[in-house]
């Protein structure tokens, strides 16, 4: 699926389905409160989301908008495991589901050009695939490393995969280079918690 398949979402009118089961948290350390609260002050015309490093939904980052608030959104995985378990667990109206690889070097083919929220939990080049988005979601939700000091960022290396080194100190970037970055494409930090920051477009 391209990038324009996911844009499709927008044209898509559906409300969705009763099927899946409405639950208050989806989130794994309070990010769908956090969420809410960014919500309550940032306009969210398209209510399309993307999800790169979906996972799972028990330990989403946008399930809470899919399935409460009837969101659109993409998830992207790149874990084929994780892949097939997001199958069935979403309302196929809303969501397009797509195993990729995402680099800096295709992030701009994958994604839609308009969208309300980005969340990126790839465990290493967070930093590099934000940084080379050309597209300006107006939330975006980015995984840091609290063991990394100052502007420290993880080279670029798009072989890399943090499941084979399994090195904590090593993975990702800084919240100080992530809030540089930020400022740098015009975001202010809205609030953070022990794995992520979260930050709204000024």
């Amino acid at each position: 699926m391209s990038g324009d398949d996911a844009a499709a979402l927008a044209q898509d009118d559906t409300l969705g389905t009763d099927e899946v089961p409405i639950k208050m948290a989806y989130s794994r350390s309070n990010e769908d409160q956090i969420i809410e609260r960014m919500l309550a002050v940032t306009d969210a015309p398209t209510r399309i989301c993307v999800d790169i490093g979906a996972k799972d939904l028990e330990n989403s980052n946008v399930a809470n908008l899919v399935l409460n608030h009837g969101w659109r959104a993409l998830l992207i995985e790149r874990g084929i495991k994780n892949f097939h378990t997001l199958f069935g667990k979403w309302p196929p109206e809303r969501v397009c589901i797509m195993y990729a690889t995402v680099l800096p070097k295709n992030v701009n083919d994958l994604l839609p050009k308009d969208f309300d929220l980005l969340s990126i939990d790839i465990d290493g080049q967070d930093y590099h695939v934000w940084a080379a988005l050309e597209a300006r979601p107006r939330m975006v939700v980015i995984e840091y490393n609290p063991r990394k000091a100052g502007h420290a960022v993880q080279p670029q290396d798009d072989a890399y995969e943090w499941k084979k080194s399994r090195d904590f100190d090593a993975y990702g970037a800084s919240r100080g280079a992530l809030l540089a970055l930020a400022d740098r494409k015009g975001y202010d930090l809205f609030d953070h918690n022990t794995d992520n920051l979260f930050f709204t477009l000024r």
